[in-house]
């Protein structure tokens, strides 16, 4: 459905192209490498670089979106030579994008980092791992008798793994003793929906998206940020599936959609709020709700001035897609994590799942609702508890911490730990009370290039580990590569820090933390790595059994 190629000439002439006046620019265009019969097509990056033969070929998962595609990645001498796709009908159905097949030399970059450095006289200088963690648990250490234990923040990665991000946390809470954990995400009131009780994730899996009526996306753009989802909506069009774009910008999928809504900019928070209106005043609910109904009554003034915002086209647009989201056979509605961020939007999400509640387009196949989220385990992320709100599992913490935002800002805030983020793209400065900063990472980056101590991470090609993709099947991660000289694992760098700072782990391997991690997490119950096998397996909550 892209400007493709085309053959050019007949018989002895004929070579490959692209038609008269197009580029062959298409986001999937490495998929026509590896599907090219007789090898006349090849990519420029892989050319005459390695011999097949030379090749240590690792099942692996994409770490460039939340959709978590399944690839084969290829390495000659630690060094990765391409990914190629490795089929997972329930996730990727064969397909790999571009960004997933070509975005590892980050990877391969010479501008890694390999050796832990601390800041003396304003400079960043190389020392031993000893002499970084001594200083960062001597520092902690001062900052806490100083000024107590909630004077430490830590924000957390949407890229490391599982592993990773519940040790991070649990190094917090439990070694430091501090509640403020985070990491960049959307706007969610609370870690779960009050209606559902469930957390704020997708109800339906990406295979069942091929089954729905109504495919309905809210301010979101799948193509450029989960392109393989992008495949998937296309094919359930091809089955019969209406497609509505409710968006302010243009999306590749709007020629292919039955109706394009264009909102307003900021419009996405209003948008969400006229359909539910729509459905609760005028439709009749398939789960009905009085007090939802009374409470929209009562917001009657506020409704109007959404309406007046977005114009009177746009409202009764709206209104007939409420219409056809209350009688579809079954629709999902789809809106995009960092949606939530935008001014007006701070509702979106706890409105969109209520509207998906009351036109019963929950708990079914071919029906749900749910973020597209952002990075490789943002969803892992959230279920270790990487939430100042929240414990592995989403049980609730006993003393909420501080947020992402505040952590960033707050004068009270004295040490702050960041592990594979990158918080300083986010403000301006970062708060000038903080009298410590220690960034883990794999890049100087701008927020390494403030910090007190850096400690040098491997990539997810150079460690085991697990993820949890967009629709929460649960992957491993298997080590493609001897790990940069000089660099550790971002969970072998926190045990050690836990062991300088009196705690007694003795965490041994990845595979070891994710059995206490099915232990208490409802999610991840009875998961081990062996049951992860090639493809990964979508859990669901279950009750934990306690002794």
């Amino acid at each position: 459905m892209d400007n493709g190629l085309v053959m050019i000439a007949r018989g002895y002439k004929m070579e490959v192209g692209t038609a008269p006046d197009h580029a062959f620019d298409s986001i999937f265009s490495g998929n026509t490498v590896e599907m090219c019969p007789v090898g006349a097509l090849t990519a420029t990056t892989y050319r005459f670089k390695a011999r097949p033969w030379e090749l240590k070929r690792i099942p692996s998962v994409c770490n460039n979106c939340s959709v978590g595609c399944n690839v084969r990645t290829d390495v000659r001498v630690d060094k990765i030579m391409r990914n190629v796709s490795r089929a997972n009908d329930a996730i990727d159905d064969g397909w790999l994008c571009d960004r997933g097949r070509w975005g590892f030399e980050f990877v391969n970059s010479p501008q890694r980092l390999r050796t832990p450095m601390i800041r003396r006289n304003g400079q960043l200088s190389a020392v031993s791992w000893d002499q970084a963690f001594y200083l960062i648990s001597s520092r902690l250490g001062d900052i806490i008798n100083k000024h107590g234990k909630k004077a430490v923040g830590g924000i957390g990665s949407t890229r490391t793994t599982n592993e990773e991000a519940y040790l991070f946390q649990k190094l917090l809470r439990q070694v430091i003793g501090t509640p403020h954990v985070d990491h960049h995400h959307g706007h969610f009131p609370g870690p779960r929906d009050s209606m559902t009780g469930k957390p704020w994730m997708m109800t339906n899996s990406i295979a069942e998206i091929e089954q729905a009526s109504h495919i309905v996306l809210i301010a979101a753009d799948p193509y450029q940020r989960q392109p393989v989802l992008d495949l998937r909506i296309k094919k359930a069009m091809k089955g019969g599936a209406k497609i509505y774009i409710v968006n302010a910008n243009e999306t590749e999928l709007d020629r292919f959609a039955l109706q394009k809504i264009t909102l307003p900019v900021q419009g996405a928070g209003a948008a969400a709020k006229v359909l539910l209106s729509t459905v609760v005043r005028q439709e009749n609910m398939k789960a009905p709700d009085e007090a939802l109904r009374a409470k929209m009554v009562q917001e009657d003034a506020i409704m109007r001035g959404h309406e007046e915002a977005l114009g009177n086209e746009v409202t009764a647009q709206l209104r007939e897609l409420a219409h056809e989201i209350a009688q579809a056979k079954g629709a999902i509605i789809l809106y995009d994590e960092m949606a939530t961020l935008e001014a007006g939007s701070e509702e979106l999400a706890a409105d969109l799942q209520t509207l998906a509640v009351v036109t019963g387009n929950i708990d079914r196949p071919g029906a749900g609702v749910g973020p597209l989220f952002e990075d490789a385990n943002s969803l892992g992320a959230r279920d270790m508890g990487l939430l100042p709100d929240a414990l592995p599992g989403y049980k609730p913490a006993e003393e909420t911490g501080m947020a992402y935002d505040e952590m960033l800002s707050s004068p009270q805030l004295k040490a702050l730990f960041v592990m594979g983020a990158n918080p300083a793209r986010h403000v301006e400065k970062l708060s000038s009370s903080l009298e410590l900063l220690v960034v883990q990472d794999i890049m100087l980056t701008e927020t390494a290039q403030q910090a007190d101590v850096v400690l040098p991470a491997v990539t997810y090609a150079e460690k085991d580990g697990s993820m949890t993709n967009i629709d929460h099947h649960v992957q491993a991660i298997r080590q493609a590569l001897r790990p940069l000289p000089g660099t550790k694992a971002d969970w072998e760098i926190i045990v050690e820090i836990a062991r300088h700072m009196g705690a007694k782990w003795s965490y041994a391997s990845p595979k070891q933390i994710l059995l206490e991690i099915a232990e208490e997490n409802p999610f991840y119950t009875g998961l081990d790595w062996v049951e992860l096998g090639a493809q990964g397996v979508r859990t669901q909550e279950q009750e934990v059994a306690r002794a």
